[in-house]
C-alpha cells in the first residue's frame, strides 16, 4: 500500500522550494500521508505576509494576513480538523495544559501585546508563567513556559515540558539566523538529582 510522503519530508521540501505561503501549502498537500495533524506557522520575509496552515489527512485550512497574529500548538486549532482527525477534547478545558496554554497565548498575542510584538516581547511571552486555571503566576504544566516537573499533584509530575525556545524576526530570518535557548525559556535549570531526590521523599 502507498501511504504518502511523511510530514518531515514534505516540510523540508516546502521550506526549500515554496516561494509563497500558497506554494508551501500546495507542497504540504501533495502526496500527504496525514501523519501529523497540527498547525504550521509561516512567514514570508519578502512581503511580510504570515500564515497558519493546518493539515490532517483529509482536512486542512490556510489562514493568511498582512496585519495580525497566529499561534499554533501540538493540537489542531481548526475545529473541523480537530473533531474529525484527532482525539483532542481538551482545547477548551482550562484545567489541562492544552486548554490553559491556548487561552493564555490568545490573551498575550491578541490583547496584552497586540501590535507591540518584538523579539524581546516574544521571549517574554514564551517564558510566561501565568496559570489561567488558578489565576496565579506559577511555573507548571498549564503555563506557556511549561514546567511538567512542577505538576500540581505527585502523580502529575514528570520531567518533560517546554525544553527549548526560539525567536526570529524578518531581519534575522533573511540572514538564516534565530535566537534560541536550550531548556526552559525562562532560564530555569532542571536538576535531575534534586528532582529524583524530591520524588523519593513524596
Amino acid at each position: 500500500p502507498v501511504f504518502g510522503s511523511p510530514f518531515f519530508c514534505r516540510i523540508r521540501q516546502a521550506m526549500q522550494y515554496g516561494k509563497t505561503i500558497d506554494e508551501y501549502a500546495d507542497i504540504m498537500l501533495k502526496n500527504n500521508a496525514g501523519d501529523y495533524a497540527c498547525s504550521w506557522l509561516l512567514g514570508n520575509v519578502n512581503n511580510n505576509e504570515i500564515g497558519c496552515f493546518e493539515i490532517g489527512l483529509k482536512e486542512h485550512s490556510l489562514r493568511k494576513t498582512f496585519d495580525g497574529v497566529f499561534y499554533g500548538m501540538n493540537s489542531a486549532i481548526n475545529s473541523e480538523l480537530r473533531k474529525k482527525e484527532t482525539t483532542d477534547d481538551s482545547i477548551n478545558d482550562l484545567s489541562t495544559s492544552t486548554g490553559a496554554r491556548r487561552l493564555r497565548m490568545d490573551y498575550l498575542l491578541n490583547n496584552l501585546y497586540y501590535g507591540k510584538i518584538t523579539p524581546t516581547v516574544a521571549k517574554t511571552i514564551l517564558s510566561d508563567h501565568y496559570d489561567v486555571y488558578k489565576n496565579i503566576h506559577t511555573p507548571n504544566t498549564r503555563s506557556i513556559c511549561r514546567h511538567s516537573e512542577q505538576g500540581d499533584t505527585p502523580e502529575n509530575v514528570y520531567p518533560s515540558g517546554s525544553t527549548d525556545g526560539k525567536v526570529v524576526d524578518t531581519k534575522n530570518a533573511k540572514k538564516m539566523k534565530f535566537t534560541a535557548r536550550f531548556g526552559s525559556m525562562c532560564g530555569k535549570k532542571f536538576n535531575k538529582t534534586v528532582f529524583i531526590k524530591d520524588r523519593k521523599s513524596t
